[in-house]
C-alpha cells in the first residue's frame, strides 16, 4: 500500500511539472483555457515580501487581448482590506483594474491568485506596468525573484522581479481577401473578414513581389474597398491585415486595363489584312501598327472601334487603305 501511495504521489508531481511554464521566458504557448495563452511571466519565487503602499512590475506584451493577470501573493493576517491590481501606462494612468477580497487571498502562504480583469487590448512591443496597491491597514506580500531574470522590464524592487503571469486571447489573422477587377472603373474590388471582428486594411503589391506598395485605411471587418489601378496592367497581389498586424495569405488578381480595344481619339497607322463590317463598324485583321503614346512597335491581332472611316484609296476594288482616328484603350 505504501508503494502504491508513493507511486501516485510521484506521478502527480511529474504532471504538475510538465504543465508549469518555463520560468521567466519571453513567451510560452501553453494553452490553459479555450483560446487563452500564457504570454509574459516571471515564475521563480525566492520568498514573499511586504507590499509597501504599492509595488509595480514592468512588462512588454507580445499579444493583444489580455484577459487576466496572476500574481503570487499572501496576506499576513486575515481581515485586510481588498487588494487592488491595475495595469497602467504610464505609471499613474490606469488602463484597467480589479479588486480582490481578502477572503480569496491565501493567508500565511504565498501562492498564485488570478485577477480576472476586464478584457483589454495592449499594443505588442510597448511597455506596461502591473501594480498592486495595498490600502492602509492591510498586510499583503508579493512573491519576488532576487535574480531579476525577467528580460523585458524593470520593477519597483529592481534588480529583483515580482512574480506575475499575463494571459491573453490568441489573435487570429483575417481571412484571405476576395478580390476582383472592375474593368469599367479600372479598379480592384477587395473584401475580407476578420474572425475576431478586428478592423482590417488591404495592401496591394503592384509589382507582384509580396511587398506592399499601397495600403488602404483601416475599416470594419467585411467592408469593401476599391483601389484604382490607374492604367496598370498585369498580375498584382493583395493581402489583408488586422489592426494588430496579423496578416492573411496573399491573393493574386490580374488587372486588364488594356485589352486591345481601341477607341476614338488619336492616330493609328497600320499595314496588313483587315476586314471591315459595314454594319457594326468593326475592323478585324492582322496588322503591324505603331502607337503614339510611347510604346514600341508591335504586331498583334487587334479589334478597332471607330465612329468614322475616311477612304484614302478606292476604285473598282474594295477600299484597301483607311485613315482611322483612335485612342488606345
Amino acid at each position: 500500500m505504501n508503494k502504491k501511495t508513493v507511486g501516485v504521489f510521484i506521478m502527480t508531481l511529474l504532471i504538475a511539472t510538465a504543465v508549469l511554464p518555463v520560468a521567466n521566458s519571453l513567451k510560452s504557448k501553453t494553452i490553459l483555457n479555450l483560446g487563452e495563452v500564457l504570454d509574459q511571466h516571471s515564475d521563480w519565487s525566492d520568498d514573499c515580501i511586504y507590499i509597501s503602499d504599492f509595488e509595480w512590475q514592468e512588462f512588454i506584451p507580445t499579444m493583444v487581448t489580455h484577459t487576466r493577470i496572476e500574481v503570487k501573493i499572501v496576506q499576513w493576517y486575515e481581515g485586510s482590506p481588498d487588494l487592488k491590481l491595475t495595469i497602467e501606462k504610464p505609471l499613474g494612468t490606469v488602463l484597467t483594474s480589479k479588486e480582490m477580497p481578502a477572503s480569496l487571498i491565501p493567508s500565511g502562504t504565498c501562492d498564485w491568485v488570478s485577477f480576472d480583469i476586464p478584457d483589454i487590448n495592449l499594443l505588442p512591443g510597448s511597455n506596461y506596468f502591473i501594480k498592486l496597491t495595498a490600502p492602509p491597514g492591510s498586510e499583503y506580500g508579493w512573491g519576488f525573484s532576487a535574480n531579476g531574470l525577467y528580460p523585458n522590464g524593470t520593477s519597483s524592487i529592481w534588480p529583483a522581479d515580482w512574480c506575475f503571469r499575463t494571459f491573453c486571447l490568441e489573435n487570429n489573422p483575417p481571412n484571405n481577401p476576395t478580390v476582383s477587377y472592375n474593368k469599367a472603373n479600372d479598379e480592384l474590388v477587395i473584401t475580407a473578414t476578420d474572425p475576431d471582428g478586428d478592423k482590417v486594411r488591404y495592401g496591394v503589391s503592384w509589382d507582384n513581389d509580396n511587398i506592399v506598395d499601397q495600403w488602404t485605411n483601416l475599416v470594419s471587418s467585411g467592408t469593401q474597398q476599391n483601389i484604382g489601378c490607374n492604367g496598370r496592367i498585369g498580375k498584382v497581389k493583395v493581402i489583408a491585415e488586422d489592426e494588430f498586424g496579423e496578416q492573411s495569405n496573399w491573393v493574386s488578381v490580374t488587372s486588364k486595363n488594356k485589352d486591345n480595344i481601341i477607341a476614338l481619339g488619336s492616330r493609328l497607322l497600320g499595314i496588313g489584312f483587315v476586314r471591315i463590317n459595314g454594319f457594326t463598324h468593326a475592323i478585324r485583321g492582322f496588322v503591324i501598327f505603331g502607337i503614339n503614346d510611347g510604346q514600341v512597335l508591335s504586331m498583334e491581332f487587334i479589334r478597332i472601334k471607330f465612329s468614322e472611316v475616311n477612304v484614302i484609296f478606292a476604285g473598282y476594288f474594295s477600299s484597301l487603305i483607311f485613315f482611322i482616328m483612335y485612342n488606345p484603350a
